[in-house]
């Protein structure tokens, strides 16, 4: 299964909050690679990307997302959803 393909199916089948960083690792792809790969299936309109300004734990210390998953901007941190576009 090529790096595309395994991309969309471990999103697709996700049940818990999983960091970027420990995705690209589990894929064996770099963080900017995973990046892209998931920029491709957001353009062809299979993922979508949501982000949340203000971390729901509120601190990136109590976020399941900490290791990979916040972005922080000077606003403050911000959670970054990955989800399918559509339910399977």
């Amino acid at each position: 299964m090529s790096h595309l393909a395994r991309v969309l199916a471990e999103i697709r089948a996700s049940t818990t909050a999983t960091g970027l960083d420990e995705l690209a690792r589990r894929l064996g792809v770099s963080r900017d690679d995973l990046d892209a790969l998931i920029g491709y299936w957001v353009h062809r309109g299979e993922l979508v990307v949501d982000e949340t300004i203000g971390c729901t734990a509120g601190s990136c210390h109590g976020c399941a997302l900490a290791a990979g998953g916040c972005a922080p901007r000077r606003s403050g941190p911000v959670l970054v959803t990955i989800r399918p576009a559509r339910p399977e």
